[in-house]
């Protein structure tokens, strides 16, 4: 798997994610390979494609379930489902032309949230 772990080295060092997905859907194409498969799931992370993301290492874990590095991949991203994609998304619906209010009553409660949040790590 030389070759393999080559090509992913030159390419995410060069940030050409696109390639290397490109690169490693063909060969998956042909055969499927638990190592194959976490690498395109690591490059779909870098041009955030999450959902997909999530799938290449599913499948790379369906291959081998003591596949360490898909395993990290997967709660990375698990953890990375935060705030920060919920503003993309309803940046998305401003453009659909939803009422911005409602937008701005959501951020509110988001704050209140973090708010709650933050009394309760005072209190410890």
């Amino acid at each position: 798997m030389g070759m393999a772990n080559n090509i992913y080295k030159t390419l995410g060092r060069e940030q050409k994610y696109e390639e290397g997905i490109a690169l490693l859907r063909n060969t998956l194409a042909n055969q499927s390979d638990c190592m194959l498969h976490r690498m395109l799931g690591d490059f779909l992370v870098a041009v955030n494609e999450y959902q997909e993301a999530m799938d290449q290492y599913s499948i790379a874990l369906s291959l081998d379930p003591n596949d360490q590095k898909s395993l990290e991949g997967m709660q990375k991203m698990e953890k990375e489902e935060s705030p920060t994609d919920a503003t993309v998304e309803i940046d998305g619906d401003d453009m659909e032309g939803s009422g911005e209010e409602g937008d701005l009553e959501g951020s509110d409660s988001e704050a209140a949230q973090w708010a709650d949040q933050e009394q309760w790590f005072g209190m410890q």
